[in-house]
């Protein structure tokens, strides 16, 4: 059994197909770590900053909405912890397994 586990996800069934597999992982004292990475666009030449604060702003939803989805699919008898980032996925899913010991 784990004591700590990371679950990142992007909101689509391939990541709540994971949800059966971590509880049975999980230590009974274990902490499921629960992380969507909204990406960050950055204005340019053809787009406004106003549509990139507003497309930023979406993705960011989109984020919380996924991590908040996954989180009730847990038993409330589990540990379950929601972290929401900006950033690149692959790396920031790194570093929060790192940072998180996991």
């Amino acid at each position: 059994m784990y004591k700590k586990i990371l679950l990142p996800t992007d909101g689509s069934g391939y990541a709540e197909q994971e949800v059966d597999r971590v509880t049975k992982l999980i230590a009974d004292d274990g902490e499921i770590i629960i992380l969507a990475v909204a990406g960050k666009l950055t204005s340019s030449a053809f787009q406004s900053r106003k549509n990139v604060k507003k497309v930023n702003e979406g993705l960011l939803n989109e984020a919380h909405e996924a991590v908040e989805k996954m989180v009730a699919k847990f038993d409330d008898n589990l540990k379950v912890t929601p972290i929401v980032k900006t950033g690149f996925p692959a790396e920031t899913i790194n570093e929060v397994a790192e940072s998180e010991g996991v």
